[in-house]
């Protein structure tokens, strides 16, 4: 049974043969009834020629969107869909029908992202090697592998490959090529795939293949799922008869030729731009109820197979593959929030899932458990006995990101305080908490000591950060500040990239076990409580009361956040959505309602946290009741206001009052809105804060307070340190430093108290041997690659503080507690904006050269001295006359002696 459409075009005769047809419309229906004007639609697009050979189409559109070009069907073809192009020549006897539109298809909405060429090298990955091969993100000129191999693209972000290459492969000798969530390569010239390749045998979402100039070629035996867009070559992709060559996806050329016998499928998981990290699951798909969340629940819904060691590591979940009792098996990293007088019985229970527990603190255990068992974890929340309260994945934390010196150093003239008082920060010890200090291949701790970059003794390390995914060594790159800074000081290190607990012990070790007298963090973990101390907070605390002085990176969210009290109001019909929406218009007229608070979101991964003023069931170590009220937060299209791109769509009820939204953005800068809802129109103040972003001004309308330093940072007695460019401060040639636009921002209060964030600021965009992926040659013209972010100025106040330190010892023999810490960078600071603090800037820049010139005078150095005009040096006579002295550290307060006579002097 066929559709038979009868167009106004032409001026034969319409002869009508006797067949049978279900119905007759004209295009316009049909074309909306298909969904035909949508590109999304259509597994294969484009602009020329589209010949199938012995081809099976199950599901999306074939289109051809130039006027004048025709579609070629062959007789051995099965095509169950539709097909729209001016032209349709369709020879196909299989007795399948299919619907076809005679007039051109809708060309792509976006164009191919430009190719840019780094300069990379050739990689060729020989046959038969015996272990994963990772490409981490390096980009390349021709990337080659062949047979018998497995090969990881480990990054989400995008690879730029001039071009790649995947050699004919035999039967038990295939390529396997896998991917992580949403990994981009661009390749400028060609894209060959050869016999017995498996392209993203591990169908990760949002794989995009980009030609940019050339062409792509899948040849039998093979399998591509993802998106390929060749739109200026050809794709070519040939099968063997009863064997297949299988493509699911979507796949746009100037021209697509399928030969012999090939699958093609559509898999297009979302419309448009803004992609969920993951696909929210129905939370009644677990009968009992849900304590574990949308995201462990879409996991478990999921159920992914065992193929490589990590599969992936991504924002939102982090995932390695164990074996257990002899099986391969998929385990997720989570953190399991216990009823308190229950702890006993819940690690009783874990043990029986095989929990491997990475992490213990308060009634929170961190930890990896297979994927299989999150049902029977679920299970533990409820019936008789209850002993879980809720559970979650361990989101990943966020970094506040020798021959090698650091330009800070000069900028906040801690070489000057070296210099000229002879310290160096001796008999003091300075513990640093960030992801990871030699995680990284190659033996770079040990070189940076070989030259200097390190102290010679080495680095105290109680736990490095290797065990999980991704490590960037960025506490290495902060022991290298402090260690230019004060190159005296003893050094420690323990990662805090395990979970908040982890972090909270972290804290706890360097103080009790390393004995340091000052930690350094740049972490920010997203479900730490905004709106009280939570256990990291609380740890800091704890450890400054002991004495320990405790400085924090103020983070690198700028002003991008919005907080307000809850104005509750009806939401319209036609959201899809019930309950109570905020008004973001302040305006009290009715008619100036407004729910959709608009976003500019660039190409780039985002991830929001939501808080509300509320009961925090982790943070309570006794009595513990949870969050009273559930918000949710979700992004709105523009598109009559129907589309929902994404919620997490848990009630926070009992648990913690935060919800995560994690995202990317594809292909271009998009416009969407924000909106946040409540089952009723509660009364309650909520925050939300971007912790992972692309662009500026993101937030477009409605600007509330600007306040984003949250967490440790924000707790009163640690020293929040915010950042200025080394090259915007006076020993660069700017009068006033200014502080950089990522900075986090202080003001916000907690129980109504003002912490007064940030404290100071420090030097940033220095250089260091770790590459961070700073613009090194942008920012100052060297080799050296740039760290830059407060994670880089929070080490040059740490460095300066021991300094301090010593100084205070060796003038005044005094020790330097917290409170004198903290009072003395703040009394010493150079003022940026206006007089006093400011929300950016702090009480200043860092000055410890005030503070020590404040106890003691610098010992000067004498260079050179200059007599006056008609001056004999050998016989100055008794006539009075200035000499000028040259030299270094010369001070209002520098003496210069005559013999023993005291000269007059000015400096």
């Amino acid at each position: 049974v066929q559709t038979i459409i009868i167009k106004d075009k032409g001026s034969g005769d319409i002869k009508i043969d006797g067949s049978v047809y279900s119905e007759c419309m004209d295009e316009l229906n049909l074309i909306d009834s298909l969904g035909a004007d949508d590109p999304l639609k259509y597994i294969m697009l484009a602009s020329k020629n589209l010949d199938l050979k012995d081809a099976v189409v199950s599901s999306g559109g074939l289109g051809i969107w130039s006027a004048g070009e025709e579609i070629k069907i062959d007789k051995d073809c099965a095509v169950s869909t539709f097909a729209r192009a001016e032209s349709i020549d369709d020879k196909s006897e299989t007795g399948v029908s299919f619907a076809q539109v005679l007039s051109p298809s809708p060309a792509p909405d976006n164009q191919p992202p430009a190719y840019i060429d780094n300069n990379p090298s050739d990689l060729k990955i020989d046959k038969n090697q015996p272990d994963t091969t990772i490409i981490d993100g390096t980009d390349y000129k021709k990337l080659t592998v062949d047979k018998n191999n497995v090969v990881r693209f480990a990054e989400t972000d995008t690879i730029y490959i001039e071009e790649l290459e995947f050699k004919n492969a035999n039967d038990g000798e295939e390529i396997h090529v896998l991917f992580s969530y949403r990994t981009v390569v661009i390749i400028e010239k060609k894209l060959n795939i050869g016999k017995f390749v498996y392209f993203n045998e591990n169908q990760q979402d949002g794989v995009q293949v980009f030609v940019i100039d050339g062409d792509a070629n899948i040849e039998e035996n093979s399998s591509f799922r993802g998106m390929i867009d060749a739109r200026q070559g050809k794709i070519d992709v040939k099968g063997k008869k009863n064997e297949p060559t299988i493509m699911v996806g979507q796949f746009i050329a100037e021209e697509i030729r399928s030969e012999k016998e090939v699958d093609w499928s559509l898999d297009i998981e979302t419309p448009g731009n803004i992609l969920p990290s993951y696909p929210p699951a129905p939370l009644d798909i677990l009968p009992l109820g849900n304590i574990i969340g949308s995201e462990l629940t879409s996991l478990f819904v999921a159920d992914p197979e065992p193929v490589v060691e990590n599969i992936v590591a991504d924002n939102v979940y982090t995932l390695e593959v164990d074996t257990i009792s002899g099986v391969e098996t998929v385990t997720v990293f989570v953190e399991v929030v216990t009823i308190p007088k229950k702890y006993d019985l819940v690690v009783q229970a874990l043990q029986g899932f095989n929990f491997e527990i990475l992490s213990e603190y308060d009634h929170i255990i961190a930890g990896f458990i297979p994927v299989e068992y999150l049902d029977e974890l679920n299970a533990l929340g409820f019936g008789n006995d209850p002993c879980v309260q809720f559970a979650r994945p361990v989101f990943r934390p966020i970094l506040d990101a020798g021959i090698v010196t650091s330009q800070g150093d000069k900028a906040q003239r801690s070489d000057y305080v070296r210099n000229g008082f002879q310290i160096d920060g001796s008999g003091v010890k300075i513990g640093i908490i960030s992801d990871s200090y030699d995680a990284l291949r190659g033996n770079n701790a040990a070189l940076d000591i070989q030259n200097g970059d390190l102290p010679a003794a080495g680095v105290q390390v109680l736990q490095d950060g290797g065990r999980l995914p991704n490590p960037t060594d960025e506490g290495r790159a902060m022991l290298q500040i402090v260690h230019d800074v004060a190159p005296g000081a003893e050094l420690a290190f323990k990662t805090g990239f395990i979970s908040a607990g982890g972090f909270a012990k972290s804290i706890s070790d360097l103080d009790s076990t390393a004995n340091c007298n000052i930690i350094c963090d740049d972490i920010t973990y997203i479900t730490e409580p905004f709106y009280e101390d939570g256990i990291v907070a609380k740890a800091a605390e704890e450890v400054v009361a002991n004495g320990v002085t405790y400085v924090s990176a103020a983070g690198n969210y700028g002003e991008n956040t919005y907080s307000a009290d809850f104005n509750g109001v009806p939401i319209p019909f036609g959201y899809r959505i019930s309950g109570f929406a905020h008004d973001f218009n302040t305006n009290p007229h009715p008619d100036s309602v407004d729910i959709l608070q608009e976003v500019k979101l660039e190409p780039g991964n985002y991830t929001i946290s939501l808080h509300w003023e509320d009961d925090y069931y982790s943070n309570r170590l006794k009595n513990p009741k949870g969050a009273d009220i559930d918000l949710d937060i979700y992004l709105i299209d523009d598109d009559n206001n129907k589309t929902i791109r994404y919620n997490r769509n848990f009630n926070n009820k009992n648990t913690d009052p935060i919800e995560i939204v994690d995202f990317s953005v594809q292909n271009a800068t998009t416009y969407t809105n924000i909106m946040i809802v409540s089952e009723d129109s509660t009364d309650v103040n909520f925050k939300y804060i971007f912790f992972r972003y692309t662009g500026k001004n993101i937030i477009r309308e409605y600007k509330s307070d600007q306040s984003t330093i949250v967490g440790q940072a924000n707790s009163p007695n640690v020293i929040a340190v915010g950042a200025v460019l080394f090259k915007n401060t006076p020993e660069y040639g700017k009068e006033v430093p200014t502080p950089a636009s990522f900075s986090s921002r202080g003001g916000f209060s907690v129980k109504g108290q003002n912490r007064t964030k940030p404290d100071i600021c420090a030097p940033n965009g220095v250089n260091t041997t770790v590459d961070l992926g700073g613009r090194g040659e942008e920012i100052d013209g060297d080799e050296f690659p740039n760290f830059s972010g407060t994670s880089a100025a929070a080490p040059h106040a740490a460095g300066s503080i021991a300094l301090i330190m010593e100084g205070r010892k060796k003038f005044l023999n005094k020790e330097t507690p917290p409170d004198t810490v903290k009072r003395i960078l703040i009394e010493t600071a150079l003022d940026m904006e206006e007089p006093g603090h400011d929300a950016a800037s702090g009480w200043g820049f860092n000055q410890p050269d005030k503070a020590l010139l404040a106890i003691a005078n610098p010992t000067p150095i004498l260079d050179t001295y200059e007599l006056p005009a008609g001056i004999d040096s050998t016989n100055i006579g008794d006539t009075p006359f200035d000499i000028t002295i040259n030299g270094q550290y010369l001070v209002d307060s520098t003496c210069v002696m005559f013999g023993d006579q005291a000269l007059a002097t000015n400096v």
